[in-house]
């Protein structure tokens, strides 16, 4: 068949509008053609309430955790920061070995609690963020933009918090290299 253009149409193709004669006189209605149901303009809606529950469920522990972790790494460096001050007074060692042994062990906790974050961020936010993007439609629906612009805000919160939580991290190493006593 062509069109009016004298091109050659597709098989797939039908005008949405387009009325065919009947042989007896009349039109058919117009009907939905092959390349609509091919890209999907016609499913029903897609609701999943349960995922937008998940999404905010998880986000809310993940901020939790962070908080967490964050209360126990204020903890460790305020109560090191006086006894750290304490063994590089008190060392009389010119390289001060006893104090970079104790500033070493408390780095080392602090990038334990790093590892624990991003361990988590690896096992459940990641993978979430993936097994979640798969059972959804597609982006060009507009049920299917929704869910992944609620999918994308959640990623980015998620990241974004950690980037912040990575910030703390490192201003607290710096705060534990910075003591040193009076000599």
């Amino acid at each position: 068949m062509r069109n009016h253009h004298g091109r050659i149409r597709p098989l797939w193709y039908t005008p949405f509008a387009a009325a065919r004669p009947l042989p007896g006189g009349g039109f058919l209605k117009p009907e939905i053609n092959n390349a609509a149901l091919m890209f999907g303009f016609f499913k029903n809606k897609y609701d999943n309430p349960a995922l937008l529950e998940e999404i905010s469920r998880t986000e809310e522990k993940w901020f939790v955790f962070l908080d967490k972790l964050e209360m126990r790494l204020q903890q460790l460096c305020s109560d090191a920061l006086p006894e750290l001050s304490a063994v590089f007074n008190e060392d009389s060692d010119p390289y001060k070995r006893s104090h970079s042994c104790m500033l070493s062990g408390l780095i080392g906790q602090v990038n334990q609690i790093r590892q624990k974050a991003i361990a988590a961020k690896e096992a459940h936010i990641i993978p979430f963020i993936y097994t979640s993007r798969i059972t959804l439609p597609d982006l060009i629906s507009s049920s299917g933009r929704k869910y992944h612009h609620r999918l994308y805000r959640f990623q980015m919160a998620c990241f974004e918090r950690h980037h912040q939580f990575e910030g703390k991290i490192n201003e607290g190493i710096a705060k534990l290299r910075a003591v040193e006593g009076t000599i």
